[in-house]
C-alpha cells in the first residue's frame, strides 16, 4: 500500500507558538482597542464640560462660554467627520445661549446705536439686560426671531465713481449675526484655502503681499490681477445655502443662516452683516480657491476677498489662466470687472500691479511697494462709511478713530520710509478732516508705533507663508 505519511508533518511545537503567537497579537489588539476608548472617553467627558460652559446659561468655573466653545470645536469638532457632524447639531443653540449672545453685546456695545427702549434695558441694570437676551434665546429657539427690515445707506465713491450700498440691520439682529459667526467661524475657517487671506483670522493683506513676494522669487512674475464685479450681490444665494448645509452637516442652524441673509432674496446677501464675508469665503472657496489649486498647479492663487492675484510662470500661462477664471466665474454666476488686456501684467517688462493698496513693481530681483492711489481712495471711503454709521446707526469714540489711522499705517508700513511717517499721518489727519472727523488724536508718535508693528508684522507673514504655499 503506498504511504499515507507522503505530506508535510504535523510539527506541534511551530503550531503551539502559532496559536501563542495569535493569542498575544489578539490581546495587544484588544489593549490598544482599550485604550483608544479610555482615550475617547476622556475625549468626550472633555467635551461634555466645555458644551455645559457655551451651552448653559451660567459662566462654569471650567471655562468662560465663548473660549469653550473654541476649544470645543478644536479639540473634538475637528478631529473627524463623525464628530464634526455630532458638533453641528448643537450650532443653533449654542448661538442661542444668553451667554454667547452677551458676549457679542459686550464687543458690539460702545458701537450700537440704541432704540430708547434699548437704553432703557441696559440702564435698567443686569436682570433687565439677562431678561432681554433671555427672550432673544427663545425666539430663536422657537424660531420666532425675524431678523427685522435693513436699513440701507448709499456711500458715495471716490471720485464721483458712484455709490455702495450697506445694510444695516436692528440691534438684536447684529447681536445674533455676531454670535452666529463666532459659531461658525471656528468650524469652517480651518478647512479654508490656505492663501485665502481676507476675512480670516490671523491673516491680512500683509499676507498676500508676502505669498506674492515668494512667488516672485520663484520666477512666476507673470501675474493675473482682477477683481470679482459686486461680489456680495453676485452670490447665487440658493447654491451658497446648498453649499453652507453640506458643509454643516444639515444643521438646524441652517434656518437661522437663511433669515438673517434674507431669505426672501433669490440672488446676493446682505452687505454689512457680520456673516457676510464668511459666506462668500465658503462660497468661493467651494467653487473657485480649492478648483483652482486642483486644475491649474503650475500656478498659484492668492485671494483676499474678491481681489483675485494669479502668478505665473510664462506670459501665455497667464492669457490662459484670465481665459479660465473669467470662464469660471461666469459659471459660478460672479463674473470679473476686468477685460484680458486690464488683468494680465509682466513684473519683468516693468508693469505696475495695484493690489491690496499698494503699487508694486520689480526693482532688480527685489519687489518693491509703494502706497498706491487706491489706497487713499479706499481710505477715503471707509472715512465716509464712518461718518454715515456715525449720523446714522453707530457711535464712535475718540479711540475708534484713532484706530483706524493707527491700522492704516501699520497695514502700509512696509510701503513708508521711517523719515516718510509723519507726512504720512498728516494726510490720514487732513482726510479724516475733509470727511468732518476730528482725528487728531491720531498723532505722530501713535504713527510711529504703528509703524514699528506694521514692520514686525511684515516679517511674521513673511514666515507664516512659506507654510502655506504649494511645494515648489
Amino acid at each position: 500500500m503506498p504511504n499515507s505519511n507522503t505530506g508535510m508533518q504535523f510539527d506541534p511545537v511551530a503550531s503551539a507558538q502559532k496559536v501563542q503567537a495569535s493569542v498575544e497579537q489578539a490581546m495587544i489588539e484588544e489593549k490598544e482597542k482599550s485604550e483608544q476608548m479610555r482615550r475617547v472617553g476622556i475625549l468626550r467627558r472633555h467635551y461634555n464640560r466645555l458644551q455645559s460652559c457655551y451651552l448653559g446659561n451660567r459662566v462654569k468655573a471650567y471655562s468662560k462660554p465663548l473660549p469653550a466653545y473654541e476649544r470645543a470645536v478644536k479639540d473634538w469638532a475637528l478631529q473627524s467627520k463623525e464628530k464634526k457632524h455630532e458638533h453641528c447639531e448643537t450650532l443653533f443653540q449654542a448661538v442661542a445661549n444668553p451667554m454667547m449672545l452677551d458676549a457679542s453685546l459686550n464687543e458690539l456695545g460702545p458701537r450700537l446705536r440704541l432704540t430708547q427702549d434699548e437704553k432703557e434695558i441696559l440702564n435698567s441694570g443686569s436682570s433687565a439686560m439677562w431678561a432681554w437676551l433671555r427672550g432673544i434665546q427663545y425666539d430663536l429657539l422657537h424660531k420666532y426671531f425675524r431678523r427685522g427690515k435693513y436699513q440701507k445707506y448709499k456711500i458715495s465713491k471716490p471720485g464721483n465713481q458712484g455709490y455702495r450700498t450697506i445694510e444695516v440691520p436692528n440691534t438684536e439682529t447684529r447681536i445674533v449675526a455676531k454670535t452666529t459667526l463666532r459659531v461658525l467661524s471656528p468650524l469652517l475657517d480651518p478647512d479654508f484655502y490656505p492663501l485665502s487671506i481676507g476675512f480670516r483670522p490671523n491673516r491680512s493683506a500683509l499676507h498676500g503681499i508676502a505669498a506674492a513676494e515668494q512667488l516672485q522669487r520663484r520666477d512666476m512674475t507673470h501675474w493675473v490681477k482682477c477683481d470679482i464685479r459686486d461680489a456680495f450681490g453676485q452670490i447665487p444665494k440658493p447654491t451658497l445655502l446648498e453649499v453652507l448645509n453640506s458643509r454643516l452637516h444639515g444643521s438646524s442652524i441652517m434656518w437661522l443662516i437663511e433669515e438673517i441673509l434674507d431669505r426672501n432674496r433669490k440672488r446676493g446677501i446682505p452687505q454689512g452683516v457680520s456673516i457676510s464675508p464668511l459666506a462668500m469665503n465658503v462660497y468661493l472657496d467651494h467653487f473657485l480657491d480649492k478648483w483652482w489649486a486642483k486644475r491649474f498647479p503650475d500656478t498659484c492663487m492668492v485671494r483676499y476677498a474678491d481681489d483675485i492675484l494669479i502668478a505665473c510662470p510664462t506670459r501665455q500661462s497667464a492669457i490662459n489662466a484670465f481665459n479660465s477664471l473669467q470662464q469660471q466665474t461666469m459659471t459660478i454666476g460672479m463674473p470679473l470687472k476686468e477685460k484680458q488686456t486690464d488683468a494680465v501684467f509682466d513684473l519683468n517688462g516693468g508693469d505696475v500691479v495695484e493690489w491690496l493698496g499698494f503699487q508694486i513693481r520689480l526693482q532688480g530681483e527685489v519687489l518693491k511697494c509703494s502706497i498706491g492711489t487706491k489706497s487713499w481712495d479706499s481710505l477715503e471711503y471707509k472715512l465716509r462709511e464712518v461718518r454715515t454709521r456715525m449720523e446714522k446707526v453707530e457711535s464712535y469714540s475718540d479711540a475708534d478713530l484713532v484706530s483706524i489711522g493707527f491700522g492704516r499705517v501699520l497695514e502700509k508700513a512696509i510701503a513708508i520710509e521711517e523719515q516718510k511717517v509723519p507726512t504720512v499721518a498728516e494726510q490720514i489727519r487732513e482726510l479724516a478732516e475733509e470727511c468732518n472727523l476730528d482725528m487728531s488724536g491720531f498723532t505722530d508718535v501713535e504713527a510711529f508705533k504703528a509703524w514699528s508693528i506694521g514692520r514686525q508684522k511684515w516679517q511674521e507673514a513673511r514666515e507664516q507663508v512659506l507654510q502655506w504655499l504649494p511645494a515648489v
